[in-house]
């Protein structure tokens, strides 16, 4: 049995990330198979203790990384955070058309740098 990864913590706030694996300015170059893999590791094998909520903050758009959330963990529902910008906002909306197609409850949108 493998050992469990240990998130960080802060502010009673447990986190895991890519980044912290890949420190630096090397981009991580990632398709479906190992998107997957990754997203599985995170899910089963880092230490959440018991939750309340798990926030997964997932990059624009209906990709490889959200199909793969939703194939691996039970969803009870998504908030999808844009910016304001008419190529973000049309992102969104195809993200919460995706949510609503596979059974997930869009419960928000949300428009995180207005005035900005």
């Amino acid at each position: 049995m493998d050992a469990l990864i240990i998130p960080v913590e802060r502010y009673g706030l447990k986190v895991m990330s890519v980044g912290f694996m890949n420190p630096g300015d090397k981009p991580l170059i990632w398709r479906g198979p190992m998107l997957h893999q990754i997203m599985r590791e995170f899910m089963q094998r880092v230490d959440w203790g018991t939750l309340d909520y798990l926030v997964v903050d997932l990059p624009p758009g209906t990709g490889d990384v959200a199909i793969s959330l939703i194939q691996t963990v039970p969803l009870t529902g998504a908030i999808v955070v844009s910016t304001p910008s008419d190529v973000s906002l049309q992102d969104a909306r195809k993200a919460i058309e995706m949510f609503k197609q596979v059974k997930v409850d869009p419960r928000r949108g949300s428009d995180s740098f207005r005035g900005l």
